[in-house]
């Protein structure tokens, strides 16, 4: 597929469309909020987090997704972003969905969990049997259509 446009939303702005999501997500334990202050992270390095995804490698490798459904329109992938000095590999861990809209050829790109590699190594069982639930979840009300 020819991708025109990539899109990363900013999942705390207060627009009423992408609220709902940042509610949806916190409602099912993940708070990016909550992790850029666990985390340190600041809003600065946040910003420049969003930018860094919207550079087309970070959603063509397939390394690191974690659910999809049946026709890959929605995949919820981690994300690998160099962090205050460190590299992608060290650095940050971004856990996004991505949502794929045929008509346009548009990928939206929605952070919604991060977390630092050195202060947590990886999901929890739970959280990943969470980010199964929210794709079936999403898929099933059509997330997908309502951008």
């Amino acid at each position: 597929m020819l991708i025109n446009r990539i899109e990363v939303v900013d999942i705390l702005s207060e627009s009423s469309n992408v609220k709902r999501y940042y509610d949806y997500f916190k409602i099912h334990g993940f708070d990016i909020k909550r992790d850029l202050k666990k985390f340190n992270i600041s809003i600065k390095e946040y910003q420049k987090v969003l930018n860094d995804l919207s550079k087309p490698n970070y959603f063509t490798n397939p390394k690191g997704c974690l659910q999809a459904n049946d026709d890959n329109t929605l995949i919820v992938k981690k994300l690998y972003v160099s962090y205050r000095n460190q590299s992608k590999r060290d650095g940050l861990r971004v856990i996004a969905l991505i949502i794929i809209v045929n008509v346009g050829n548009k990928i939206y790109i929605l952070p919604f969990h991060m977390y630092s590699k050195n202060k947590k190594s990886d999901l929890t069982q739970l959280e990943e049997n969470l980010l199964k639930k929210i794709l079936v979840d999403l898929d099933f009300k059509g997330g997908k259509n309502e951008y």
